[in-house]
């Protein structure tokens, strides 16, 4: 049977919430907005208040941002703020760039959600989602939004609601009511279990510091190489594989975790010991397949479609890399 749970997003506007009540509601968990804007004066009053509140009755919590973002350095000052707001905090669901205010321009929508998006893949461990609106969706480019995030939460109210666009969650009403809070709160039906997924990977092997993934796609392998680019890791292929370390045990948790939700394996990648020429003293290292991996400075596309092809490009840019292909 396909999964489905209820969650509800709340905010300071839902006032302050009665907690043990709230948990007689049996939701999956609850979606908190951070805040909003580029400040971290910005953020939401009661975020501190309802993260606690919600870990009190063991409520798995994501987070979302609201952004009024008009260019892609605007985004990334918004995704700062948001990762300085948050400070850490464990979220067993996504964190979303929240996009819908009219005042964004049509041009620059895909652009700042992008520059957002890539800033958290690139700065921190959360799994990142994007938020809208049904008739927002058609003014973006959807394609590569997804490739930039793991996760799609859609609003759409109406009783016949899209069934095209591909979404985790949707947001399915505003005028929902639930034990413990007063007045209206939003509620959502979750397609996804995000917190066995967050189980699993506190299970991965991340005792090596370098992971052979394969076997990849060329679209698999540039969206990997990407990723390793933005964390200044190095990175060389081999064969059909990828190999990519070494990494802090931050970046491999990120490293892992993608490669795993692409279906690649994964294999840890043990240091090889110095070989020795006779005299006693260490070969110097040579160049070739094997050798050491080194941060790189560049990534090549090849086999990507053009929607993945600009994102990938413009994800180099964002993290000083140059983008080879994908013409």
């Amino acid at each position: 049977m396909a999964f489905c749970a209820l969650a509800a997003d709340i905010s300071v506007h839902q006032g302050r919430i009665d907690w043990p009540a709230l948990k007689t509601a049996g939701l999956y968990g609850v979606i908190l907005r951070a805040g909003y804007g580029r400040l971290t004066s910005q953020k939401d009053k009661n975020f501190e208040e309802n993260y606690v509140g919600a870990a009190s009755i063991g409520l798995p919590a994501g987070a979302y941002w609201y952004s009024y973002a008009a260019t892609p350095a605007d985004a990334e000052a918004e995704a700062r703020a948001c990762l300085e707001v948050l400070a850490g905090r464990e979220l067993a669901l996504p964190l979303y760039f929240d996009q819908e205010d009219n005042s964004i321009p049509a041009a620059q929508r895909t652009p700042c959600a992008l520059a957002f998006l890539g800033y958290l893949r690139a700065h921190s461990g959360y799994k990142t989602g994007y938020y809208s609106y049904t008739a927002w969706f058609a003014g973006v480019d959807l394609d590569a939004i997804r490739a930039a995030c793991d996760s799609i939460w859609l609003a759409d109210y109406r009783a016949n609601c899209d069934t095209a666009i591909p979404r985790d969650i949707h947001q399915y009403t505003s005028s929902g009511s639930l034990p413990g809070i007063g007045g209206r709160v939003d509620l959502n039906h979750v397609y996804r279990d995000f917190v066995s997924e967050v189980k699993g990977e506190s299970e991965m092997d991340l005792s090596f510091d370098t992971y052979k993934i394969g076997p990849v796609s060329q679209g698999d392998r540039n969206t990997l190489a990407a990723l390793a680019g933005s964390l200044g890791l190095g990175y060389t292929h081999q064969g059909d594989c990828i190999l990519i370390g070494p990494a802090s045990l931050g970046d491999r948790k990120q490293v892992v975790a993608r490669a795993e939700a692409l279906g690649l394996g994964v294999e840890g990648v043990a240091p090889e010991a110095p070989e020795e020429d006779g005299t006693g003293e260490d070969k110097p290292e040579t160049g070739g397949e094997g050798e050491a991996a080194q941060p790189a400075k560049s990534i090549t596309i090849e086999g990507a479609s053009p929607a993945q092809a600009a994102f990938l490009k413009a994800l180099a840019g964002l993290w000083g890399l140059e983008a080879k292909g994908g013409e």
